[in-house]
C-alpha cells in the first residue's frame, strides 16, 4: 500500500506543470508592465563549463520601479527557481530595458517574468 502511494506520488509530481514563478498569480501586473516596454534586451544566461545534456527550464520574476524617464530602479527578486545564473541574467537584462515614462508615478511597482534554459550543453557537430 505504501509503495503504491509512493509510486503514484512520484508519477503525479512528474506530471505537475512546471513552476511558473508567479506568472498566473501576477498576470495583470505583468501584462500592465509589458505594455509599457519600449526596448527589450535579450536574456543571455551564461553556460557553465561543465554543462551537459539538454539543460533545465528556469524562471525568475522581478519587481521594480521606474524613474520619470522610464529607467528601471529598485529591482527586487520576488520568485525564482533558485538558479543563480538565471537570476543574474534576468536582472542584467532588465537593467537594459526602457519603458514609457512611469504612468503610475515613481512609486508604482512593476513586474516581469523571465524564462530560459540553464546548463544546456553547446551543440556539437
Amino acid at each position: 500500500m505504501t509503495t503504491t502511494f509512493l509510486v503514484f506520488a512520484l508519477f503525479a509530481s512528474a506530471l505537475a506543470p512546471p513552476y511558473d514563478c508567479g506568472l498566473q498569480a501576477n498576470r495583470a501586473l505583468i501584462d500592465k508592465t509589458r505594455a509599457l516596454v519600449e526596448y527589450r534586451a535579450p536574456l543571455n544566461v551564461e553556460t557553465p563549463e561543465m554543462a551537459s545534456g539538454p539543460g533545465r527550464q528556469e524562471c525568475v520574476r522581478l519587481e521594480f520601479q521606474l524613474d520619470r524617464y522610464g529607467k528601471v530602479t529598485n529591482i527586487v527578486l520576488k520568485e525564482s527557481t533558485n538558479e543563480l545564473l538565471m537570476n543574474v541574467a534576468a536582472a542584467h537584462a532588465l537593467r537594459k530595458y526602457t519603458f514609457k515614462s512611469a504612468a503610475g508615478g515613481t512609486h508604482a511597482v512593476y513586474s516581469l517574468m523571465f524564462e530560459g534554459v540553464v546548463g544546456a550543453a553547446p551543440p556539437y557537430p
